[in-house]
């Protein structure tokens, strides 16, 4: 005989949206019926300070007893390295289980329902997404004070994939696309989508909202739910082309494409943040990727901040909505990015890349001023002189010339 069960699930170290599919796919070995919520992001709630959570609810049928099934959680928690030594504390992947056929128990190992299932919005939300009429409601009102996001469901989204599709004007740049509402990144999708596939150059990835967005040199891209675009494509390299190129192909895509749909002038530094007085606006991370057959392909991630307000937890950030003093719509920005990104390597590839160089360098605030590289060894200060044929900025320093591929630039004043 089998019982509806409900599963909490949630994540705060690593990759956390990662941990939930390894936790879903094995409630799914030992359920089935499985209904899944969407995923929520969330504040810890007690313990030390810790990054925040990812959670969602999970409920299906099983034939396992609650002994049984609290036991495969645990087995499926030390899996995943999770650790209990700090109560409340951070963990890979935190298994719950909340609820099991309307049963009780109140034993050490077990306590049915979930001890503090209503006290909980993480996990009321997510619950009450599933199984509206639910019988438990939360302890007190208070409980829906707790600061908790909703992401969206896992999974793609064909339907809302084909309306971004149909905005394009590009011929070949996001023709075939994904949609997700929420992803680890779209530049991880985009790669397991080479691996596994063959999807045709131009191809994209746009995420409503992505748990590990990732900048350069390691740094978190965070941007808030629907209010950004970020999007990863698929080009072509260009023979033996550094990928340094493509930096600077996607930061002039990124300005050309805001200043079609806003009016706005960004400038770029080196190699492609988009800065708009001297606030961050957007930015781009590359990597690249070799498919069967051995042809490279470079992934060009973009993300830009769209709507609303920069929160002042982001620094020196801005939005465009700052920028231009009126809100528009994430997918206005898309279809101009795809045609200004399709323009620009086939003048690339028609004219060569000085055609690029110089392109960058219209857009360009970096090239003689006075900058700071933070680089993987050491700081470097000078005048940012040229950028070379593969992207590499030229920096010329009381010690000489020097020669950087990789790090962050800091814009200096001038000494008097």
């Amino acid at each position: 005989m089998s019982e509806i069960a409900v599963v909490g699930l949630g994540s705060n170290l690593g990759n956390r949206l990662a941990n939930l599919k390894k936790g879903l796919a094995a409630l799914e070995a030992v359920m089935r019926e499985t209904a899944v919520s969407s995923v929520y992001e969330t504040e810890p709630v007690g313990g030390p300070p810790q990054p925040p959570y990812l959670n969602m609810v999970a409920m299906g049928r099983t034939e396992l007893s609650p002994e049984a099934l609290l036991h495969h959680l645990q087995q499926v928690e030390a899996a995943a390295l999770r650790e209990r030594t700090v109560r409340f504390g951070p963990r890979t992947l935190d298994l719950d289980l909340l609820w099991y056929g309307g049963q009780t128990r109140a034993t050490e190992a077990l306590t049915l329902p979930h001890p503090r299932l209503t006290e909980r919005r993480f996990v009321l939300e997510p619950l009450y997404e599933l199984w509206p009429d639910f019988p438990l409601r939360p302890a007190s009102p208070a409980v829906w004070e707790q600061q908790v996001t909703r992401l969206g469901r896992l999974g793609p989204d064909p339907e809302v994939a084909e309306q971004w599709r149909q905005r394009l004007n590009s011929r070949w740049v996001g023709q075939a696309v994904e949609y997700h509402p929420v992803l680890d990144s779209t530049n991880l999708r985009l790669r397991e989508w080479v691996e596994q596939g063959q999807p045709p150059v131009g191809a994209a990835v746009v995420a409503g909202a992505q748990t590990e967005g990732r900048g350069r040199r390691g740094r978190t891209w965070w941007m808030r739910p629907g209010d950004g675009l970020a999007v990863s494509y698929l080009l072509p390299m260009v023979g033996a082309t550094a990928p340094g190129l493509f930096s600077l192909l996607a930061g002039v895509a990124v300005v050309a494409a805001v200043e079609r749909v806003t009016g706005v002038r960004l400038s770029l530094k080196w190699p492609n943040d988009a800065l708009w007085e001297g606030r961050k606006v957007a930015g781009v991370l590359i990597e690249t990727v070799v498919r069967g057959g051995g042809q490279g392909l470079a992934v060009v991630g973009i993300g830009v901040n769209v709507r609303g307000v920069a929160p002042p937890a982001w620094g020196k950030a801005a939005t465009l909505e700052e920028a231009s003093g009126r809100p528009f719509e994430p997918q206005e920005l898309w279809a101009a990015l795809a045609l200004a990104l399709e323009q620009g390597y086939e003048t690339w590839i028609q004219l060569g890349r000085e055609a690029l160089l110089e392109a960058w360098r219209t857009y360009c605030d970096t090239l003689g001023q006075p900058v700071q590289i933070l680089g993987p060894q050491e700081t470097l200060e000078g005048i940012a002189e040229a950028v070379d044929g593969e992207g590499a900025l030229w920096v010329r320093t009381p010690r000489g010339l020097y020669r950087v591929t990789a790090g962050e630039v800091s814009l200096r004043p001038r000494r008097a």
